[in-house]
């Protein structure tokens, strides 16, 4: 309550909002590297020769998830601001934080990779098509998607998996620093983005928005 209260104070917003930002992409660059120095090509590779499972995750998050999005937002008549974040939360797949949840939950890690890396790819195509088929005014560059995807994401994947490949005892010794950075970043933004929107997310509250992305998860999931 403390670190919320701090927040609120003039100018201390911007600076957390700041902080926050910057530490998600050191979150990305080491849960990346992380990633990379525990995997090979051929491990990640290997998921998406699955044609049957490449088109089934295609059409969840590429039409399905987007239509579950609108569909919520119309049956609980969202204002236009939380509808529309609704709708670009179901446009966009590929979340970079995908793989991170699924080695704590001890899943398939590379599948994630590869279906995450397809899924990016994806969206750096469908979004600047999709979005202003939706919403009239808006442009997307999507060389900027693929700018941020390729400097954050991909270069600090494959520096791991080179890493990897040419020196396994190098990759053994600095995997499991990368991934306690990671995973030290990814509790310190929570904390950071719950103290700079605490009084927001109250707010919000009676609007049906938290409840919709709920209920939007809840449907994304069935899908899944």
């Amino acid at each position: 309550m403390a670190a919320c209260a701090l927040a609120q104070h003039p100018g201390m917003t911007e600076t957390l909002t700041a902080i926050t930002r910057l530490l998600v992409l050191l979150f990305l660059v080491s849960s990346m590297s992380a990633i990379g120095l525990g995997l090979t090509l051929s491990q990640i590779i290997a998921p998406l020769r699955n044609v049957k499972l490449i088109v089934l995750a295609v059409i969840t998050n590429f039409i399905i998830v987007p239509l579950l999005a609108a569909v919520t937002a119309r049956l609980l008549r969202l204002d236009e601001p939380f509808a529309l974040g609704l709708l670009l939360l179901g446009l966009a797949a590929g979340a970079p934080f995908l793989p991170k949840v699924v080695g704590i939950a001890n899943g398939d890690v590379a599948l994630a990779v590869g279906l995450m890396v397809l899924l990016m790819v994806g969206t750096t195509v469908f979004l600047p098509v999709a979005l202003p088929l939706l919403i009239k005014g808006v442009q997307v560059n999507p060389w900027k998607i693929a700018r941020f995807l390729t400097l954050l994401m991909l270069i600090p994947l494959i520096a791991g998996l080179i890493v990897r490949a040419c020196a396994a005892s190098l990759s053994a010794r600095a995997r499991p620093v990368f991934e306690g950075l990671s995973t030290g970043i990814l509790l310190l933004v929570l904390v950071l983005v719950m103290a700079t929107h605490f009084q927001g997310v109250l707010r919000i509250f009676g609007t049906g928005a938290i409840f919709a992305a709920l209920l939007f998860a809840i449907f994304s999931v069935v899908a899944g």
